[in-house]
């Protein structure tokens, strides 16, 4: 019996033509779809498109490319991430990274000098209705960039580097992808824990969770659409901080699949 060895992870024996799309044939995709998602945009904006209209189409055409990718390789959807993670317990880890990481990202980005370009990105999300921003602004884009950056990127660079390469390339990559200065650290720094999420669950389908919740949240705060949510932070900043980072945390232990010890009988 071959023994266990803790790893962050692998590819299973026998099924990596399926499973995972090469290191370089992933950083081709990723090329290719953001290629592709730059000239859609650019049509659309260039037909009078509104903003948000403009940005879905974008996320549409950039997922396509995986997809065609998958079917033009003969993989399965394994490739892309589209799967089930290999516990439940991923699904929990999703929601705590999620529901904390935003408030500990927006304080970061507070510390930076860039507020005439975070308050044009803020003038953007504040014209068109709830609905329409959750929808262009959450939930597309954590499908179809948890499917390229983590599902695509970060596992099929795990195939051939270290873990903690894939992570880190995954995140730059992740970050510079969004072009705006204003971003580019906390888009980092949530790319860092999507990827470790997704390589601990072989799967994109908890980081569609974490970063759905993520994004949310915190458009909804910076619209001034929760109110309660805004007044408790506002009024204990040290303390959210606290309690985000200790439920990061939680998350990041859930996901590296940490249990406590039985107790002895």
């Amino acid at each position: 019996m071959e023994p266990r060895t803790p790893r962050l992870y692998h590819v299973r024996e026998g099924s990596a033509s399926s499973a995972t799309f090469t290191a370089f044939g992933s950083v081709g995709v990723v090329c290719a779809a953001t290629a592709t998602m730059l000239v859609g945009a650019v049509i659309a904006a260039s037909l009078g498109a509104p903003v948000m209209v403009t940005a879905v189409v974008g996320q549409a055409l950039m997922l396509a490319v995986p997809f065609a990718a998958m079917r033009g390789s003969g993989r399965t959807r394994d490739a892309l991430g589209l799967k089930r993670p290999r516990a439940n317990r991923y699904y929990a880890a999703a929601l705590l990274i999620g529901a904390s990481a935003w408030y500990l990202n927006m304080r970061l980005v507070e510390a930076l000098p860039l507020r005439d370009e975070d308050v044009q990105l803020l003038d953007l999300i504040d014209r068109p209705s709830v609905p329409v921003v959750l929808f262009a602004v959450a939930l597309a884009p954590a499908i179809c960039e948890e499917v390229l950056f983590r599902g695509v990127l970060v596992r099929g660079l795990a195939t051939r580097f270290f873990p903690l390469v894939a992570i880190l390339a995954g995140a730059l990559v992740f970050s510079l992808y969004h072009l705006r200065i204003v971003q580019l650290v906390p888009t980092f720094t949530l790319g860092l824990l999507l990827g470790f999420l997704a390589l601990r669950a072989d799967s994109a389908v908890p980081g569609m969770i974490a970063h759905f919740v993520n994004n949310a949240i915190a458009l909804v705060v910076a619209r001034g659409d929760a109110p309660p949510i805004a007044s408790a932070f506002g009024h204990h900043p040290n303390i959210a901080v606290v309690g985000c980072g200790i439920a990061t945390t939680l998350g990041l232990v859930l996901a590296t699949g940490w249990r406590p010890p039985e107790r002895a009988t």
